[in-house]
């Protein structure tokens, strides 16, 4: 039972291997440009998609230089994280030989608990990195572990601390003054409600300097009850002026703070399109873009008018900077669709954080829109996700017609689909990564133009009465 399930799980990869060699042997031999010998535009596409999911865990945050992925099959696990190279050894390797312990600690408990059955458990972790006073480099590694029979899942977090530009490794006592521990810790058990009869040696192991100041992590269950969930709490350099060590500053060196990032001068945005409140209006969202078949919707809207929304994947945006600039030079709304489609609900909050500032701050990076709306991958929404969505200003958006394009893709289902229960104040769902939907783009844009529709960004839908989008909010309907 043990082999049939490894060896499911190995055959996935491989089928998936052969169909690609076999799209792109069947595409190269039959059709291809004479002269350059390129594959068609719609095997790019699919190749694209295949190396995106490979790499999906492989996306660095901007703080540090690299990063590397470890993922693991066996019986009873999968295993798959991300760890940045910092490029301090002695923090590096510290770092990987805590995937490895991490993994192997994982292991063997899903092997206890699933022996022969045909069940599996997942690990996931990544990692969130801070870079203060241009020599403090940090990293907090936050995941999960999860499976059946488990009553709830397992947060992890682990923290490491270094010199950004040598080797040496940062300890807490070289931040804070050795005769200010105990109030750090009295600060600590304040703050998060931690049981002072739980509190051991390793309180406050978990922490790291970030550029609003030092953030101390209380994993789920470990000083308090199991609902309280992951803990963290943030002391300021103020309130901490006389715990430090004297040279610890603060100051911000981020990479991925909003204020640190470089504006485009190449854009020009061009003003809202006017709308009748009165009249009725439908929001078309597309979602998984950038993709080989964006500049057609585009070129189609061009043609007939109206404006949609493109809720963007980080980790696709650098292939098609051009792309997502005309998006925003021709009056459409970008939102964020996570970095690598994650779902939201299943990962650690930091891991939530770290998917939508990425995407963000690429957004902003490309096209200079700070963007405040997101989709959450698959539509996946819980008071976790609610909770940094609030903290970050985004608001969510959800639909409330799924015209299921990537499931049934024929341009006449997905016409009708979206006919089907055409009312104003739809927001209907798309993805324009696939050749059959923007197809049938050219029936729905016209076609809801004639019936005196106006096709609208989500953001006009949803404040075409008054008012403003609400942080955190989940929006699926006008």
């Amino acid at each position: 039972m043990r082999e049939k399930l490894l060896k499911k799980k190995l055959m996935k990869s491989a089928v998936a291997a052969l169909l690609l060699v076999g799209v792109m042997s069947m595409f190269y031999g039959c059709s291809t440009d004479a002269e350059t010998e390129e594959p068609a535009e719609e095997v790019i596409e699919v190749v694209e998609e295949y190396i995106s999911e490979i790499n999906r865990y492989e996306t660095p945050d901007g703080v540090f230089r690299a990063e590397s992925s470890y993922t693991m099959i066996d019986n009873n696990m999968e295993a798959k994280i991300v760890y940045p190279l910092t490029g301090n050894d002695q923090l590096d390797r510290e770092i990987e030989s805590y995937v490895q312990s991490i993994t192997s600690r994982y292991s063997r408990e899903a092997a206890e608990i699933y022996g022969d059955d045909d069940m599996a458990a997942t690990l996931t972790m990544e990692y969130t990195g801070y870079i203060v006073d241009k020599r403090f480099a940090g990293v907090k590694m936050a995941g999960v572990f999860d499976g059946p029979y488990m009553a709830h899942p397992e947060d992890i977090v682990k923290t490491f601390n270094g010199i950004s530009d040598g080797r040496d490794i940062v300890r807490l006592s070289d931040i804070i003054k050795e005769d200010q521990m105990n109030e750090l810790s009295s600060m600590t058990v304040n703050a998060t409600g931690a049981e002072v009869s739980l509190i051991d040696d390793a309180f406050l192991d978990n922490w790291n300097l970030t550029d609003k100041g030092l953030e101390i992590t209380l994993e789920r269950g470990k000083y308090g009850p199991m609902s309280d969930g992951t803990r963290s709490v943030l002391f300021t350099y103020a309130e901490l002026s006389s715990l430090l060590v004297d040279g610890v500053k603060g100051k911000n060196t981020i990479a991925q703070e909003e204020t640190d990032l470089p504006e485009p001068d190449n854009i020009v945005i061009p003003p809202a399109q006017k709308i009748d409140p009165d009249k009725p209006m439908v929001a078309l969202t597309f979602d998984d873009g950038p993709g080989a078949y964006t500049d057609r919707l585009l070129d189609i809207f061009q043609t007939y008018g109206g404006q949609g929304t493109f809720f963007l994947m980080g980790n696709k945006i650098d292939k098609r900077i051009d792309t997502v600039q005309r998006i925003v030079a021709e009056g459409h709304e970008v939102g964020g669709h996570s970095w690598s489609h994650k779902e939201l609900t299943k990962i650690s909050a930091e891991s939530i954080e770290s998917q939508l500032v990425k995407t963000r701050n690429k957004i902003y990076e490309v096209t200079g829109v700070y963007s405040a709306i997101m989709r959450p991958p698959y539509g996946s929404y819980d008071d976790n996700v609610k909770a940094v969505a609030k903290k970050l200003g985004i608001s969510a958006i959800n639909w409330n017609v799924d015209t299921l394009d990537w499931k049934n893709k024929d341009p006449d289902y997905v016409y009708k689909a979206t006919m089907k229960k055409l009312k104003s104040g739809n927001i209907i769902l798309f993805h324009d990564i696939h050749p059959t939907t923007v197809d049938a783009m050219e029936r729905i844009i016209p076609d809801l133009l004639d019936q005196g529709y106006q096709l609208v960004t989500v953001s006009q839908l949803l404040t075409a009465g008054g008012g403003e989008l609400v942080p955190g909010k989940l929006y699926y309907k006008g």
